[in-house]
């Protein structure tokens, strides 16, 4: 036939996305752009979330005797202060100390300073200490005879003790001016016959007094 097909070469669609991508760059770069548009973070692929999984028994409270049995801070000892269970983080005392910013809990202005504290590290690095041999080890949970839940130590076999929780600021015990009394509490208001009573003495009659064509 007399009619000519063109090369690959001369079709600009066939060229590939790459390329196409190099070519807008290069043009839009002269124009306005200081960087290829493709390395612009918001023309990148955005960052996939990444799947926690959710700790449904947690064996370590605050108050717990741990040591990291991972990390560059493998060894430490330390006591829990903090347990951040949504992000599978703990707070040990004296452990992964560095640069943070908090404020005083007496400020009433609440103006973070650079102070040295520990920083949180995550749940898996750190293990309970047993008691009985004063090494990390693994915990199960068991009951005993009364049904009560228990902390045993896979390693000597030993009960781990819950820690005593301490309130942060003790209740107050005195009575105040917004306090209600005891015996209104415990006073009894209700009368059946003497409600129903004035209930149909002022609802009931003026709904019966009521004309809707008014």
């Amino acid at each position: 036939s007399g009619t000519r097909r063109a090369s690959s070469a001369t079709m600009p669609w066939t060229k590939s996305l790459h390329d196409i991508h190099q070519q807008l760059g290069a043009r839009m770069r002269g124009a306005w752009l200081r960087k290829d548009p493709m390395n612009l973070k918001w023309a990148g692929a955005r960052k996939k979330k990444k799947f926690v999984t959710e700790i449904k028994r947690w064996n370590i409270i605050k108050g717990d005797k741990v040591v990291v049995v991972d990390g560059k801070h493998k060894g430490q000892t330390g006591i829990v202060q903090v347990v951040l269970k949504a992000k599978q983080r703990l707070i040990v005392e004296n452990v992964n100390v560095g640069r943070r910013m908090l404020y005083d809990s007496g400020d009433p202005e609440k103006v973070k300073r650079p102070v040295q504290a520990p920083r949180s590290i995550h749940y898996s690095n750190v293990n309970l200490v047993c008691p009985m041999t004063n090494l990390p080890t693994r915990v199960r949970r068991s009951y005993t005879e009364d049904g009560k839940l228990v902390r045993v130590a896979v390693r000597s076999g030993a009960l781990i003790p819950w820690p005593k929780w301490e309130r942060p600021t003790p209740r107050q015990t005195t009575i105040g001016e917004k306090d209600t009394l005891e015996g209104d509490v415990l006073e009894v208001t209700y009368d059946a016959e003497r409600d129903s009573q004035l209930w149909e003495s002022t609802f009931v009659d003026k709904v019966r007094q009521l004309s809707l064509y008014d």
